[in-house]
């Protein structure tokens, strides 16, 4: 099986509504243009996910890693993910600056690396094998739901934004990636 979607799908359900979307639209409402934004936060999820992708090269090539540890992994890395989604997001403010591609670039990059997303991707590359073909499709597939993701507070005001009940759709996700991760976990441990 390719990891594409479900890294595409795993990872969109980790960053929806999360503290980098959040970040965008701040970004976006302190004057930074939503170009700006996209391409920064483009390169830093293009840079994590490459090194989830070195990372899930070198860990799938282990013959030793049997496929219950994968699946183990996997369900622990879901497990992992939606405890952040429960979290309460404060409000930030605008984020204002003469040097905004700067700005934007340091603020992602934090986030980046101290979120899910990338971990999540990694996982998804180790559980699609060793070969160099499973391993990128889990990196862009990663790549791509983090941008699907963080799209929509760039394009809508935070008016539109508080009407979508982000909260809710954070709680949602969440659930459900709890539930997948246990059902993995489960399964990995042969108890289900």
């Amino acid at each position: 099986m390719s990891p594409f979607l479900p890294t595409l799908f795993t990872v969109a359900m980790v960053e929806i509504g999360g503290a980098t979307a959040q970040f965008s639209g701040s970004l976006v409402a302190g004057g930074t243009s939503d170009r700006t934004a996209l391409r920064a936060l483009g390169i830093i999820s293009a840079g994590v996910m490459a090194l989830a992708a070195v990372g899930a090269y070198a860990i799938s090539g282990i013959d030793d890693l049997i496929p219950q540890v994968k699946t183990l992994m996997l369900g622990m890395a879901l497990i992992w993910a939606s405890i952040g989604q429960f979290r309460v997001l404060k409000p930030v403010a605008a984020v204002e600056g003469e040097y905004s591609s700067v700005i934007a670039l340091r603020g992602y990059a934090r986030l980046a690396l101290s979120g899910s997303a990338g971990f999540v991707a990694f996982v998804w590359g180790v559980v699609g094998g060793s070969a160099l073909d499973a391993v990128s499709e889990a990196a862009l597939g990663g790549w791509i739901g983090i941008i699907l993701a963080n799209v929509p507070p760039l394009l809508l005001t935070r008016r539109q934004i508080r009407k979508m009940h982000i909260d809710w759709l954070r709680m949602a996700s969440g659930t459900l990636l709890a539930l997948a991760g246990f059902i993995y976990a489960l399964s990995a441990l042969k108890l289900l």
